[in-house]
């Protein structure tokens, strides 16, 4: 499951990053993995851009599930804001989704929390606890650009094995001081 670059690179190096991490991965993920990538769509240059063509010919886009984050981004008079993201799913062919989480769609409403760390581009940890709760128990999750530790989070409070990168020293540190925290239910 991933995220975003660092923010700082220009949007040509961006792309070029991004299908390379992308390639990577995919090439790496077992026969029965897949790959969620979260990335809203963007307007770059005056034009719509589709995140989908960060993906190389191999890799099976399945679909795109839409992520109602529940509150506007990049308002614009120029436009509408957005207040929704795209998740990428990419199963390789013996990926199976549990069939409940199937029937939940590929609307997922997840409200945005509330953080007390900055960071640019935060998700809930709802939206990876959707996806490794949906995927069978078995295997390993990985997050390259683990930002604040949301995928290691969700994969912890389902039991779940998961490795994260983060290039920022100040994400790592919020990250663990959030996988330190016990889960109480």
């Amino acid at each position: 499951y991933g995220a975003a670059a660092p923010d700082d690179l220009p949007w040509d190096q961006y792309q070029v990053d991004m299908r390379a991490a992308i390639a990577t991965l995919w090439a790496a993920i077992r026969p029965a993995g897949a790959l969620y990538l979260n990335h809203k769509p963007r307007v770059w240059m005056g034009r719509f851009w589709n995140p989908a063509t960060l993906l190389l010919d191999d890799v099976t886009l399945r679909q795109i599930i839409v992520w109602v984050r529940g509150q506007a981004i990049d308002i614009s008079e120029r436009g509408y804001a957005t207040n929704y993201e795209w998740v990428m799913f990419c199963p390789k062919a013996g990926f199976t989704v549990d069939l409940s989480a199937s029937a939940r769609g590929d609307v997922w409403i997840i409200p945005q929390e509330r953080y007390d760390f900055e960071h640019p581009a935060p998700f809930p940890v709802g939206l990876p606890l959707r996806a490794i709760a949906a995927s069978p128990a078995a295997g390993l999750w990985l997050d390259p650009y683990m930002g604040t530790g949301s995928t290691l989070r969700a994969a912890k409070d389902l039991g779940r094995k998961a490795i994260g990168i983060e290039i920022e020293e100040r994400y790592c540190e919020i990250a663990a001081k959030r996988l330190s925290q016990e889960v109480l239910l």
